[in-house]
């Protein structure tokens, strides 16, 4: 395993714990699991932007190795755009196979940022558009 221990999905954490069995362990599938560990550990940097604190040691953790959704709540500054910590908990998901993909990611991440500037009377960026 390669990464970080905070960063690192629960899936990777856990002896013997794996993604559902969905068939044989075919290139296609192993893709997957490697995006389900990058989404949950992109969850974990959205917590981090929310919460402005550190992954390492002030993301509150389950004993599954999940993110604690009620502790992390308590520590959500002020101005954090709606939606975003949803979105964390969701890459966080505990089972690999809830997390989003990253496309889908990308699509919620530019729908909060479009809500959140229309919300505080922002106007969208036009440069480089075109």
């Amino acid at each position: 395993h390669v990464g970080t221990f905070c960063y690192m999905s629960p899936e990777l954490l856990v002896p013997g714990k794996k993604a559902k069995k969905t068939g044989t362990m075919k290139p296609d599938h192993l893709k997957k699991m490697a995006e389900w560990a990058d989404v949950f550990s992109f969850g974990m940097i959205l917590c981090e932007i929310a919460t402005r604190k550190g992954a390492e040691d002030d993301i509150p953790r389950t004993g599954t190795f999940g993110v604690d959704e009620k502790e992390l709540s308590k520590l959500v500054e002020e101005g954090c755009p709606d939606g975003l910590v949803e979105l964390a908990l969701e890459c966080c998901a505990v089972e690999p196979e809830t997390r989003p993909l990253f496309a889908t990611i990308l699509q919620r991440i530019d729908y909060i940022l479009e809500n959140n500037l229309v919300r505080r009377g922002g106007e969208k960026d036009k440069r480089g558009a075109g």
